[in-house]
């Protein structure tokens, strides 16, 4: 005998198959599709990126410009900064020397020389810091130390004193 399949029988699997078929078609096509869709609109975002990159170097190395007008041509050189850090280092390895600042190249040009100065702020005892001045003094290095001057800081907040030293060194190069 044959059993006839009731309406409701015939919309439970009508239902169950809508939901299989769009279960189907959503991971066979449309799931690529919506994948495929956000992957070209990231490329066109970068795509836009690239065009206007020259423009935004552009506008970068003007403001870099303005702000080393205003700065007075005080430069970084990591040359300098490298050679003050190795030379404290190597200086402070017995001996409780710490760096507290590093300050930029100022450069000069006077009749055909050009002149860079440049400097730190270290921090520890006294005896310790003058070592640190003949070792900067004896380096052979082509700066030579024109300034140093030793004075008392109090930390405000730990109320601590410590001795501090603040140098320069120069160089003098034909252009």
């Amino acid at each position: 005998m044959k059993t006839r399949l009731t309406y409701r029988k015939k919309l439970l699997f009508f239902i169950c198959g809508s939901i299989l078929l769009t279960t189907l078609a959503w991971s066979f096509g449309f799931s690529k599709s919506f994948s495929a869709s956000r992957e070209l609109y990231s490329v066109k975002e970068q795509a836009e990126i690239v065009k206007s990159s020259e423009s935004i170097k552009a506008e970068l190395e003007q403001k870099l410009l303005t702000m080393n007008i205003q700065l007075g041509g005080l430069r970084v050189i990591e040359d300098d900064q490298e050679y003050i850090l190795a030379t404290v280092n190597q200086s402070s390895e017995s001996s409780q020397v710490r760096i507290i600042e590093i300050l930029g190249t100022a450069t000069q040009t006077d009749n055909g020389m050009v002149r860079n100065t440049y400097g730190a702020t270290v921090e520890g005892d006294f005896a310790d810091l003058v070592r640190l001045l003949r070792t900067f003094e004896e380096s052979g290095h082509d700066g030579n130390l024109v300034s140093a001057g030793f004075y008392r800081y109090t930390d405000n907040k730990t109320r601590k004193a410590s001795t501090r030293l603040k140098f320069y060194l120069q160089e003098i190069k034909p252009l």
